[in-house]
């Protein structure tokens, strides 16, 4: 079977994928900001759309060969889903869990700019 990054195609679908991530950041950042201002839970529609974001996020990142960035971003999508299903967490577990995959992010990004060095 042939290793995931030789794949016909997938450079141009992994750029494409980190492209539309930065709308998704986007959702995170204003989550997060909210959150940081001292907002005693997240609001309902921003909650559901940075879950979504995330949860679209964790479903390919990892496909693509961005496993870190995915585990990322599917432990910030639970802790969003725990405290809206049923307060099992808190807003300081959902915001270190967002900033957790933001800086996943600048980790993704930063690997990306690299020079390669023929190793796979």
């Amino acid at each position: 079977m042939a290793d995931i990054a030789e794949l016909p195609g997938l450079s141009q679908i992994r750029s494409r994928f980190l492209a539309r991530l930065d709308q998704k950041i986007l959702v995170l950042e204003d989550l997060l900001e909210i959150l940081e201002s001292g907002a005693s839970e997240p609001p309902g529609e921003m909650a559901s759309q940075a879950q979504r974001a995330l949860h679209s996020i964790a479903g390919s990142a990892g496909t693509l060969g961005f496993t870190a960035l995915g585990a990322r971003a599917q432990d910030a999508e639970a802790e969003i889903i725990r405290f809206s299903e049923q307060k099992l967490t808190s807003v300081a577990k959902i915001k270190r869990s967002i900033e957790d995959f933001l800086d996943e992010v600048i980790r993704t990004a930063a690997g990306l700019q690299q020079p390669s060095d023929g190793v796979a």
